[in-house]
């Protein structure tokens, strides 16, 4: 926008001068000329519990009910990955899940606790109607306090990157890690050539454990602790490579194109929506394969080192149901093992035998390139 009216709740109206805004977190900061304001106190969002209440301020359907409080409570934290309709991609993958009745016209409001502190800014739903089924989700007031302090010294926003693709940790992940409990962040491959985590040693398959010894759980906290500072930074990073294997890295850290949000591995379209008979059998994952030719080879652009075996079929309920497709994607090693034939991948599964869990590492072609992850599956037993 490039002209905002701020009205009060005692219906004052001011042209508000744009401060600075920030695409990746939809958040703007204006600045307004005006008399007896009374700030609200800012809370501590990490602080806020699952379970506690909450308020929502706000003027759901815009002029039609002003000024509007809803109660509800935290129903989860660090949520992320929100397919919203009608809703940009979000640069950030932490929000504060709430069911205080949020509704078109909410969006910039604050979400309050019980002390009357600020925890979020109010900033969509989950809703096929476009109105309030108990979904409702806001922006972290400590990321919000980060943006607002670089946006009044700078006017703009500098993030800091490791330049990787990440995704959860699932339950293979954790098994083969040897951790006593899911957590973490996987890294499935790495988003530029000059990648400072790829300088630094780090591997696609590693699992992010902490960063400067402050634990990381999930994604959306790996993303706020590495968003919180700055180019340049020098962070230690802790990982996971295998069984019982711990490695430490210094990495200096890069920007991050202030209109690129952190990079996401996609794995939405691995739901199989065919098992088709083509291709060699591999009980213990549940697949059938075949050889890619030089001709799909060259229509899919690929490189020479993703020249794999392609799924043309997935057993229902198997090992590698939901986390391989057929018709897409194609194996391309077995524990850093090259696989260019059945025989190479007879023997890579040999070695983990029944009931192991070995790593794949899987391409899948789509229209901006290449889409590359790693894929750990319990054989079979």
């Amino acid at each position: 926008a490039e002209k905002v009216t701020v009205r009060l709740a005692d219906r004052r109206e001011f042209e508000a001068e744009i401060v600075g805004s920030d695409r990746n977190t939809d958040v703007a900061l204006l600045k307004i000329r005006a008399d007896d304001l009374t700030p609200a106190a800012l809370g501590d969002s990490d602080a806020a519990r699952v379970g506690e209440w909450v308020l929502a301020i706000g003027n759901p359907l815009g002029e039609t009910l002003t000024f509007t409080v809803t109660s509800g409570i935290v129903s989860a934290k660090g949520r992320g990955s929100l397919r919203l309709p009608n809703r940009n991609n979000y640069g950030i993958q932490d929000f504060i899940q709430t069911d205080a009745a949020i509704n078109p016209g909410n969006s910039g409001g604050p979400l309050m606790n019980t002390r009357g502190e600020v925890i979020g800014i109010n900033s969509a739903i989950a809703s096929e109607t476009g109105f309030n089924v108990g979904y409702g989700f806001a922006i972290p007031i400590n990321l919000v306090r980060h943006v607002m302090e670089q946006l009044i010294s700078q006017g703009r926003v500098s993030r800091a990157a490791l330049r990787v693709s990440i995704s959860e940790v699932t339950p293979n992940d954790a098994a083969y890690m040897g951790l006593s409990e899911i957590r973490g962040v996987k890294v499935e491959d790495f988003s530029s050539d000059d990648s400072p985590a790829e300088k630094a040693g780090l591997r696609p398959g590693d699992v992010i454990l902490s960063i400067d010894g402050k634990d990381v759980d999930y994604v959306g906290q790996l993303q706020q602790e590495i968003g919180f500072r700055k180019p340049g930074d020098v962070v230690t990073v802790e990982v996971a490579r295998k069984a019982g294997e711990r490695k430490t890295y210094r990495i200096r850290l890069a920007s991050l194109d202030a209109n690129q949000p952190p990079t996401l591995a996609d794995a939405s379209d691995n739901r199989p929506e065919n098992t088709a008979d083509a291709g060699a059998s591999f009980a213990e994952l549940g697949i059938r394969v075949e050889p890619i030719s030089s001709q799909d080879v060259e229509q899919m652009n690929l490189d020479a080192e993703d020249r794999g075996l392609v799924v043309t079929g997935v057993t229902p309920g198997g090992p590698a149901w939901r986390l391989l497709g057929p018709g897409g994607d194609i194996i391309v090693a077995v524990e850093d093992k090259p696989i260019r034939t059945e025989r190479d991948l007879r023997t890579a599964l040999a070695e983990p035998g029944p009931g192991g869990v070995v790593t794949l590492t899987v391409v899948r072609p789509t229209e901006t390139g290449p889409n590359r992850r790693v894929v750990r599956i319990k054989l079979a037993d």
